[in-house]
């Protein structure tokens, strides 16, 4: 789809490419996108409601304060791509399935999202709320956890490693056999009734 063409008629769009779309507010609800891949394309503000996206690619995108009630994603890779303020909660929870990589994900709430052997590498998630979220298994390797919110987390097998910021407390979190490097892993001690000298 080129750029001029914005309207997104159809009910359904198999193995399409959309590429420099410039449509902040769009509405792409009722749809079924599968195969589909998304390259510098700005839907900042649009309604992705009641869609279905499958085995699908965004890359380079504005998707920031995108609506995502009862939608459905599978196999969704989103790479270099702003999401700001994201209420992933909304999205349909089965099937979920998603990776961000090389993204912005400021102010995204993920409470009770299933995350697990999801990706959210060397990303930028500031202020991000994870509580209740599942993460098992997943890679949140290189990423800047700067102010985000972990309780009640699911972080078993997940892997860390240079991830950066985070503020974990041992004992509110499940955190078996997860992964993490130094020195920022020294920040875990802080939930710890300890001097370190």
């Amino acid at each position: 789809m080129s750029a001029s063409d914005t309207s997104f008629k159809e009910a359904t769009y198999l193995e399409q490419h959309f590429a420099d779309l410039d449509s902040p507010e769009a509405t792409l609800e009722n749809k079924t996108f599968e195969g589909c891949t998304f390259t510098r394309c700005n839907l900042e503000k649009a309604s992705f409601s009641k869609s279905q996206f499958i085995d699908c690619t965004f890359q380079s995108c504005n998707l920031s304060l995108i609506e995502v009630g009862n939608t459905q994603f599978t196999d969704v890779s989103f790479i270099d791509t702003k999401l700001l303020g994201v209420k992933w909660p909304d999205a349909r929870d089965t099937l979920f399935a998603v990776h961000f990589t090389d993204c912005v994900l400021n102010y995204c709430n993920f409470f009770g999202v299933n995350l697990k052997k999801g990706t959210v590498k060397d990303c930028t998630a500031h202020e991000v709320s994870l509580q209740e979220a599942d993460l098992t298994q997943a890679d949140c390797s290189g990423t800047d956890f700067h102010k985000s919110i972990f309780l009640n987390t699911c972080l078993e097998k997940t892997d860390f490693s240079g991830a950066q910021n985070y503020e974990i407390d041992c004992f509110s979190n499940k955190i078996s056999k997860a992964i993490f490097t130094l020195p920022e892993a020294v920040s875990l001690l802080s939930s710890l009734d300890i001097k370190i000298k």
